[in-house]
C-alpha cells in the first residue's frame, strides 16, 4: 500500500490542481485513504499536509465526510471549495514576495497551476525566506529549464559579488585574517595497501612500491561481501580485503569494520534502512537516488568553472542536511558528531564541468568525499591543465546492495583516456577507483604516494618521475 501511496504523491504533486476540480482524481484519493491502514491513513495525510500546508485536523475532518455513503458531488464540491479558499491567498502572498524580487517573472507568464505548485513546495520546504536563487532553480526544475538559461530569458543581471575593500587606517595583518580551513590529512597512520605478489607487474614498480610500504601477498578470490565489488583475502590469516584502486596493479585495503563504540570511524551499516522509515523521519527530503553518470572532461570545461560560483548549496537543493540523513538511516552516532563529517558529495565535480542539481549528489561522509577529491578529481584536473591528454572519460557509479536504502554502499569511478609516452606512443589508459561513502577513514599520504607511483611509472623507460 506504502507504494500506491508515493505513487499517488507523486502524480498529486505534478497536478495537484486536478484534485480541486476533477471528481475522479478525488475519488482515487479516497480510495487510497479507505482502504489503508491507521498508520498508512496518518502518513498520508502527512505528506498531504507538507505539500498544502492545510493543517491536519481540517484535512481528516474533510476526509471523513468522504466514505462510501458520502461520495457524491456535494462532498467533493465542499472540499474543492475549502481547498481552495486555503489554498488561493496562500498563492497571492506567495506571488507578491516573488516579483519583489524578481520584478520580470511575469515575462516567464507562470500559468496558476505553475504558481500553485511553487507556492506548495516552498511551504513543504518550511523556508522563512525566498530568495532569488531558490526561486529561479524551483522555476527551472519545474519547466525542466535550464539555469542560466532561465536567467538569460529573465534579463536579469546578478550583482558582481567582491570583498570589502580596506581603508589606510585598516591593519593588513596576516594574524589578523581569516584563515582558510585545511584538510587534515593522516600523515602519521602506515600505509594499509596490500598488493598480490603474483601478479605481473614490473619488477622496478614493485621495489618501489614495497619502499612506500605496500605489502606483497598471495592473493585469492574471497566470498563476495555486500557493498564491495572486489574482495581477496590472505592465506595465512585468510583476512579480506577489498579493492580501491584498479590499474595495471591493483591495491587492496582491509575491509572497514561497521561503525559501533569500539569503532567510531567504521562505516554506516545500511542493509536494513527502510525508505518509507526515512521520509518518515525526514519528511522535508527531496531526493532520490541518482543513476550513473558519464562525462567527458576537457581543459576547456575546467576552464569554463573557473570563478564560477555554485548559485544553490546542496541543503537548499535537497532541503536537507547530510547528517540528517544518516540520521535518518539509523546513525546514531551521527547525531553527536558535527554536520561538517558529512557532505553532499558530486559524482561529477562541480570544478571538473559537473552539474549543481540532485541527480550528480549522493549522501556521504567528508572522509570519503575527500578520499573522491585526492583521488580522482585533482588528478583529472593535473592532466588536464597539464595537456598530458585531451580529454578524460568518467564513469561515476553509485552502487546500492539494499533497495530501500539512499547511502551508496559504494562510489566506482571508471576512468579512461589516451596519452602519448616518452617514446611518442599513444597508449590506452584506464583504471578504476572504489570509494566507501560510508566510511569515516581517510587514506594516507603513503597511500596515496602508492598510487602515483603506479600512475607516473613509465614501463617502455623502465623510470618514473615522482611528482610532488
Amino acid at each position: 500500500m506504502l507504494e500506491t501511496i508515493h505513487t499517488f504523491l507523486s502524480h498529486l504533486v505534478v497536478s495537484f490542481d486536478q484534485i480541486l476540480v476533477d471528481k475522479s482524481s478525488y475519488l482515487n484519493f479516497i480510495q487510497v485513504y479507505t482502504t489503508s491502514n491507521p498508520f498508512e491513513k496518518n502518513y498520508l495525510i502527512s505528506k498531504l499536509h507538507h505539500s498544502t500546508t492545510i493543517p491536519i485536523i481540517e484535512l481528516k475532518t474533510l476526509f471523513s465526510l468522504s466514505f462510501p455513503e458520502s461520495r457524491d458531488n456535494e462532498a467533493i464540491n465542499k472540499l474543492s471549495i475549502q481547498l481552495t479558499e486555503t489554498l488561493i491567498p496562500q498563492v497571492k502572498r506567495f506571488k507578491r514576495r516573488a516579483h519583489a524580487i524578481l520584478p520580470k517573472i511575469d515575462e516567464l507568464s507562470l500559468s496558476d497551476n505553475e504558481w500553485l505548485l511553487l507556492t506548495c513546495q516552498f511551504q513543504s520546504h518550511k523556508r522563512k525566506f525566498l530568495s532569488s536563487a531558490y526561486l529561479i532553480e524551483q522555476i527551472s526544475q519545474l519547466r525542466n529549464i535550464d539555469y542560466d538559461q532561465l536567467i538569460i530569458e529573465l534579463k536579469k543581471e546578478l550583482p558582481h559579488r567582491r570583498a570589502r575593500k580596506i581603508t589606510k587606517n585598516e591593519s593588513t595583518n596576516d594574524s589578523k585574517l581569516r584563515p582558510k580551513k585545511r584538510r587534515k590529512i593522516n600523515d602519521d597512520e602506515p600505509n594499509w595497501f596490500v598488493m598480490d605478489s603474483e601478479t605481473d607487474c614490473s619488477p622496478a614498480l614493485s621495489i618501489l612500491l614495497q619502499e612506500k610500504g605496500v605489502r606483497q601477498r598471495p592473493l585469492t578470490p574471497a566470498t563476495p561481501v555486500k557493498g564491495y565489488s572486489k574482495v581477496c583475502k590472505t592465506p595465512e590469516k585468510g583476512t579480506r580485503h577489498y579493492c580501491l584502486y584498479e590499474s595495471k596493479v591493483s591495491l587492496f585495503k582491509p575491509l572497514t569494520p561497521i561503525k559501533s563504540k569500539k569503532n567510531p570511524k567504521g562505516m554506516l551499516d545500511t542493509s536494513l534502512s527502510k525508505k518509507s522509515k526515512i521520509y518518515r523521519e525526514l519528511p522535508i527530503l527531496d531526493y532520490e537516488r541518482p543513476h550513473p553518470i558519464h562525462f567527458k572532461a576537457t581543459k576547456t570545461s575546467i576552464e569554463a568553472c573557473q570563478g564560477k560560483k555554485r548559485r544553490i548549496s546542496q541543503k537548499q537543493l535537497t532541503h536537507a542536511s547530510c547528517r540528517e540523513v544518516f540520521i535518518a538511516h539509523g546513525d546514531d552516532f551521527a547525531i553527536e558528531m558535527s554536520g561538517n563529517k558529512f557532505h553532499w558529495s558530486h559524482l561529477i565535480a562541480y570544478f571538473l564541468g559537473g552539474e549543481q542539481n540532485k541527480k550528480n549528489i549522493v549522501p556521504a561522509t567528508a572522509a570519503s568525499n575527500y578520499n573522491t577529491l585526492e583521488l580522482v578529481e585533482e588528478f583529472v584536473a593535473e592532466k588536464l591543465r597539464n595537456e598530458e591528454c585531451k580529454s578524460i572519460d568518467i564513469v561515476a557509479s553509485p552502487v546500492w546492495t539494499n533497495e530501500e536504502s539512499l547511502i551508496p554502499d559504494e562510489l566506482v569511478f571508471n576512468l579512461s583516456w589516451k596519452e602519448s609516452n616518452e617514446l611518442g606512443e599513444i597508449l590506452n589508459k584506464e583504471e578504476t577507483i572504489y570509494i566507501n561513502p560510508r566510511s569515516h577513514t581517510r587514506i594516507t599520504s603513503t597511500m596515496r604516494q602508492s598510487i602515483e607511483l603506479i600512475r607516473t611509472f613509465d614501463e617502455s623507460m623502465e623510470e618514473f618521475t615522482f611528482k610532488r
